[in-house]
């Protein structure tokens, strides 16, 4: 009986596959004998890159006429599979300074395509241009080949800083994914999940959703043509698909074309065909864990809007569905912190409890099931939770401290547990808004942390956490919070970061709250002339740092307009200014003349 899409019929026969312009028998080349033990791929293969840089030093040293190609293959798959930084240049340098009197066999251009396809960091572009370069190298491409290319352009890794580039980056490597299918001559499965994967990954969620719709169709249309055939949508294809709509209720809800709740309709009719596959017989395909999660990320990002009050709640169904059926959609860790979110994002008074009650069940859940590592909470699992008592730091606190309880016990002692980075983020930034003293204690601890910091587990500082308490000091002045701006100031400066022109404005602005009243005259000259000079000196003198001095909050007492004018004409008394004062900030952001003139004649009462 024909199906309305999605149509799905598996049969378990697997398919042969023959490169496109491979010379006859060709695939055979796995099949020779091994002259060597190391002409077996799996030769050392759980020991690690120096071992096997090892063997091959002594190899050459004892034997060196037995050095060929397979020998150097050894070392360069180690150097690939040690995923360390910069692994795929390390790996290309290998090729040239040590195949060169050697002919590279197309092993070693896969492995080379494996080196990019498995590097995380390195940009989308320089990647694909690489992975082509050496799949064009190879004599005669195998299925593997192949899908290590598409593996490459598939990933959508790009850097979204530039967003107009963002977006033809990845719809250029998804229509690259479908020339290369093109060129194919016998695809399976796995090929046409590359392309599902790469459409997936286009910043268009419009386009997105309807190329991977087209390609599963297509997918769906060949295996009722073929029913034998190679190419039938598997429960990765569906995933795919359900991810597709999930961006795109995403999309429709924050532009306001849209609730999304048809998509989230659509993804649930997947999981129901799904299930109606396996229990037709089909055991190849399933609603599993994956696609569960993929229902509760997408209500999880919808309860960040005000038309979707009840994401939260029905994030907790799905997930209660997930625990009564049981087996293959149990559960893990990433379905419960997604629960999770969806209360952090949804900023209800009772978030920060539900959090917690969620977390408490993955714990019981986790003791439970003899510590089933799928069910282990993490430390982003524990950040979501901070995230949901983000109005809350003392509340948030009590979760942090558990965190170092934990952190501290010895069961955790592989460190599965540890408060990072974003973890202190939080927590600084909860308790800025309310003791700016808390929040340096947190700050202190991060940096702390950052100097003991080892390669098993490392955090770091970054600017914001400096800045964030001396902008928070100013809105709080007292001279408690100066001392504490003060000291966070020369702990920013004295750091690894380079400081910003508006950290000045903001400690320029906490002392001159601070330091308002006329008994302050004395402190406030001081601190303004020491301000001052350490900003010239930084080469940090910026607009809004002088409009703050001229132009800024003057009282009746104290910092009056006389004394602001008279402070200004003190210190700027030759125009043009020298240029090593701003020689680090933008030139937009320079002091112009007009900027020492004052505007705004408002007194207003003192801030204390």
């Amino acid at each position: 009986m024909h199906r309305a899409l999605p149509v799905f019929r598996r049969s378990g026969n697997a398919a042969s596959i023959i490169a496109p312009h491979s010379p006859p028998f060709m695939g055979l080349r796995c099949m020779s004998l091994f002259v060597h033990d190391w002409h077996n791929e799996n030769f050392m293969e759980s020991e690690p890159l120096e071992a096997k840089q090892k063997w091959l030093s002594d190899l050459q040293t004892s034997h060196p006429s037995v050095v060929d190609v397979e020998a150097h293959l050894v070392v360069l798959r180690g150097i690939v599979n040690s995923l360390k930084p910069g692994s795929p240049q390390r790996a290309e340098e290998y090729v040239f300074s040590h195949l060169s009197g050697f002919e590279p066999t197309d092993e070693c251009y896969e492995a080379l395509l494996e080196a990019w396809s498995k590097s995380p960091k390195e940009d989308s572009s320089l990647c694909v241009l690489r992975a082509k370069r050496w799949f064009d190298k190879i004599k005669a491409p195998t299925l593997q080949s192949y899908h290590l290319l598409l593996d490459v352009v598939s990933k959508g890794r790009v850097k979204r800083s530039n967003r107009a580039r963002a977006f033809s980056i990845t719809e250029d490597n998804a229509k690259e994914t479908e020339k290369i299918l093109e060129a194919m001559v016998s695809p399976n499965t796995n090929t046409y999940n590359y392309v599902l994967r790469a459409w997936s990954k286009v910043l268009n969620p419009e386009l997105s959703l309807r190329k991977v719709v087209h390609w599963l169709s297509k997918m769906e249309q060949l295996q009722q043509e073929n029913p034998s055939g190679c190419i039938q949508p598997n429960t990765k294809s569906y995933a795919i698909a359900m991810q597709a709509y999930a961006v795109f209720a995403v999309y429709r809800a924050k532009a306001g074309k849209g609730e999304g709740r048809e998509e989230l309709e659509q993804i649930e009719a997947l999981l129901k065909y799904m299930q109606e596959l396996k229990n037709d017989g089909f055991q190849e395909i399933e609603p599993n864990t994956v696609a569960y999660n993929i229902l509760i990320s997408a209500h999880a990002r919808l309860s960040q809007f005000p038309q979707h009050q009840d994401a939260p709640l029905e994030a907790e169904k799905v997930l209660r569905r997930m625990m009564a059926i049981g087996n293959s959609v149990y559960p893990d860790h990433l379905s419960f912190s997604k629960v999770i979110l969806a209360w952090s994002n949804s900023k209800r008074p009772t978030s920060g409890k539900r959090a917690a009650y969620w977390l408490s069940k993955l714990w019981e859940l986790y003791e439970a099931s003899n510590r089933n590592e799928s069910l282990r909470p993490t430390v982003n699992t524990y950040n979501v939770v901070l995230k949901a008592w983000q109005n809350d730091p003392k509340n948030m606190e009590k979760v942090f401290v558990e965190m170092l309880r934990i952190e501290r016990s010895e069961e955790n002692n592989n460190l599965f547990l540890r408060p990072n980075s974003e973890s202190f983020a939080l927590m600084i930034h909860a308790w800025v808004k309310v003791d700016v003293s808390r929040a340096v204690m947190w700050l202190e601890e991060l940096m702390q942390r950052e100097k003991d910091s080892t390669t098993e587990w490392s955090v770091t500082t970054v600017p914001d956490l400096f800045q964030v308490i001396v902008k928070n000091a100013a809105r709080d002045p007292s001279v408690d919070n100066l001392v504490l701006g003060l000291k966070v100031f020369d702990y920013y400066r004295s750091s690894r970061h380079p400081l910003d022109a508006m950290s000045y404005v903001w400690l320029l602005e906490l002392g001159l709250k601070t330091f308002s009243k006329q008994e302050n005259d004395r402190d406030r000259r001081e601190f303004v002339f020491d301000t001052v000079n350490d900003c010239c000196s930084d080469g940090l003198m910026s607009a809004s740092f002088v409009k703050k001095l001229s132009n800024g909050n003057t009282y009746y007492e104290g910092w009056t307009i006389e004394e602001s004018r008279d402070t200004v004409a003190e210190i700027f008394n030759h125009w043009p200014l020298p240029s090593s004062w701003s020689r680090n900030v933008p030139k937009e952001q320079h002091v112009k003349e007009s900027d020492l003139k004052r505007h705004n004649f408002e007194i207003l009462p003192f801030p204390l």
